[in-house]
């Protein structure tokens, strides 16, 4: 079973980088923006977080506080770009 990232980043380049950097070792799946992310969250359930600070309707840190904030995702590693 392979690991499960989340990107959450608006620019589609960056999220093509790092999706052909992982995939050959992790499952990816991407958000567009911080309201897109807490809807897949819960369905995707990933290993780890890679968050744009600088996202549309909720930005990095707005949605790190958010996932914090809720038990079931205090323990989920986020990296913050």
């Amino acid at each position: 079973l392979m690991p499960r990232v989340m990107t959450v980043d608006d620019d589609p380049e960056v999220v093509e980088v790092i999706r052909l950097a992982l995939s050959d070792t992790c499952e990816v799946v991407d958000a567009r923006d911080g309201m897109q992310a807490i809807e897949r969250l819960v369905r995707y359930q990933p290993d780890i977080l890679i968050i744009d600070v600088m996202i549309p309707k909720m930005n990095g840190f707005q949605l790190c506080q958010s996932l914090r904030s809720n038990r079931a995702f205090t323990r989920l590693p986020i990296i913050m770009c």
